[in-house]
């Protein structure tokens, strides 16, 4: 079966900072998070069988085949229950997994936040960050963003009372 954990938010101003009394902190997105890459596989290490599943992009939207790996890599390239992970290429967008320790693959980003951004709420920036990127095309049928690109986006940060 495969995943579907993207979170989907109607309100979009709820991460406005024009609505909260207290001042914001403008920040850059690399600055409160970390971009982890997955790790690219060639075709020989991707197996029928084996200790971990290797997450694709395609596992979080339409395909529920899955490859295995035997490798023990470092930690940062594992997600566990509850990681925020964010697919890059062709389709895109930031998901909560749910799910054993897996292996993500080299199109998929870990994000791991710093202690200034919560995760409900880097969830929320995503999200409209997402809408924002869709609603103006750059002429490709294909959306591609890059590391750099999601590092140095302008974050607003509410302060610890808001």
């Amino acid at each position: 079966m495969y995943q579907k954990n993207i979170i989907n938010y109607e309100a979009e101003d709820c991460i406005n900072p024009r609505f909260f009394v207290s001042a914001w902190e403008q920040r850059k997105l690399g600055e409160v998070a970390e971009f982890i890459n997955g790790r690219a596989y060639k075709q020989s290490e991707l197996l029928d069988a084996g200790k971990y599943k290797v997450l694709r992009v395609g596992n979080f939207y339409t395909n529920d085949d899955w490859y295995y790996s035997d490798l023990e890599l470092d930690d940062k390239y594992y997600a566990n229950d509850s990681d925020l992970l964010y697919t890059w290429s062709a389709t895109f967008g930031p998901h909560i997994w749910h799910g054993e320790r897996v292996i993500y693959h080299y199109h998929i980003w870990k994000i791991t936040l710093f202690n200034t951004l919560n995760k409900l709420f880097a969830i929320q920036f995503l999200e409209r960050d997402k809408a924002n990127i869709l609603s103006h095309p750059n002429g490709s049928t294909m959306i591609h963003i890059t590391k750099a690109d999601m590092e140095n986006k302008d974050i607003f940060i509410p302060s610890v009372e808001e």
